[in-house]
């Protein structure tokens, strides 16, 4: 990371830490938006790979979303590793989690130098159509924030091989209960990538990036008669080719899955955006929830990017904008007003 900020969050009042989230009322298998690539699910729901929906409170005691104060103490810059993909052991309880990405977001953001000149270039050319008179409100940005999902694990019986794929940007925070072992960890995006508690002693292979598609690897989920997509293409004669090439991409990723972890017939945790994956059994009483771990504290490991901040959202805002600022303004020559000076 060639510049990384980190801003403190407000100091909590002592004794006054977050609270337990409430469990939802509605059913947790009908929580969700349906979108034309799936389901949305509530940011407290939670699958298994069986395609079991619970809510993440009956894993997790202490849970809660995570939120603009839920900021970690580190960042540190997360390697990418080579095209050789390890296989699991005959020992290794094996585990997939394919989605989309999550519906819940850290506090932590990033930006690019394509990102913050594109949005320096479209300040400079509102500046010039308006001739210096920009009205109070407009505001140039640029950046995202990172998605974040809960991975808890409460295999017990075997060492676990997880496999994490996402379709874009996501951070994977690792819950394990005690007793369990995550003996390594596969995990492919083709955005940005991060890692929040991850255990002692787990071997990580990520690939992300230009490093995922110099490998030729193209993650790609099976379309389902519920996408709204699958559902709009059978209502009409429009879109039948991408929706055949879509299944040939997922028929493609599938090939290359069960040839690269010696698989037969594999389930996978799935979701367009899932905020919670459940690896093992349902613990069996609250007694025997896993504590959670929030990103408070923690020490996130995170692919690198140009720049990279951990801070609220109304911060991460006001730095972007001025980072847009000072890149237009080094843009005009050292003032915008400049560029009206000039006649353009």
């Amino acid at each position: 990371m060639r510049h990384l900020i980190i801003i403190a969050a407000t100091l909590a009042l002592l004794g006054c830490g977050p609270e337990e989230e409430p469990t939802p009322t509605r059913a947790a298998a009908e929580n969700y938006h349906r979108e034309l690539r799936g389901y949305e699910y509530h940011e407290d729901v939670m699958r298994d790979s069986e395609g079991t929906h619970y809510y993440a409170q009956s894993a997790l005691s202490g849970y809660f979303r995570t939120d603009d104060e839920d900021l970690p103490a580190s960042l540190t810059e997360l390697a990418s590793s080579g095209c050789q993909i390890p296989r699991p052991e005959e020992t290794d309880a094996l585990y997939i989690v394919h989605i989309g990405g999550s519906e819940q977001q850290a506090p932590i953001h990033y930006i690019t130098n394509q990102a913050l000149n594109d949005a320096a270039e479209r300040m400079v050319s509102a500046y010039v159509q308006r001739e210096g008179d920009m009205p109070a409100y407009a505001r140039f940005k640029a950046g995202r924030t990172m998605p974040i999902t809960n991975v808890v694990v409460t295999e017990r019986e075997k060492p676990v091989f997880l496999v994490l794929i996402s379709q874009g940007d996501l951070i994977w925070s690792l819950q394990p209960a005690k007793g369990t072992q995550i003996r390594q960890i596969v995990a492919l995006t083709p955005g940005m990538l991060g890692f929040a508690h991850l255990p002692e002693g787990t071997e990580v292979h990520s690939l992300y990036g230009r490093s995922l598609a110099r490998c030729g690897i193209k993650p790609a989920r099976m379309p389902k008669e519920h996408w709204s997509f699958v559902r709009n293409v059978k209502e009409s004669s429009y879109g039948q080719d991408l929706l055949a090439e879509n299944r040939k991409r997922a028929r493609d990723f599938d090939r290359w899955m069960r040839e690269t972890f010696d698989l037969g017939f594999y389930s996978a945790v799935e979701g367009l955006h899932l905020s919670n994956a459940l690896i093992g059994p349902m613990p069996s009483s609250e007694d025997a929830r896993t504590p959670y771990r929030p990103l408070s504290g923690s020490a996130v490991l995170l692919s690198p990017s140009d720049f990279v901040m951990a801070a609220s959202k109304k911060t991460f805002s006001s730095q972007s904008e001025t980072l847009v600022r000072q890149t237009a303004t080094e843009a005009a020559g050292g003032s915008l007003s400049n560029l009206v000076a000039r006649g353009n």
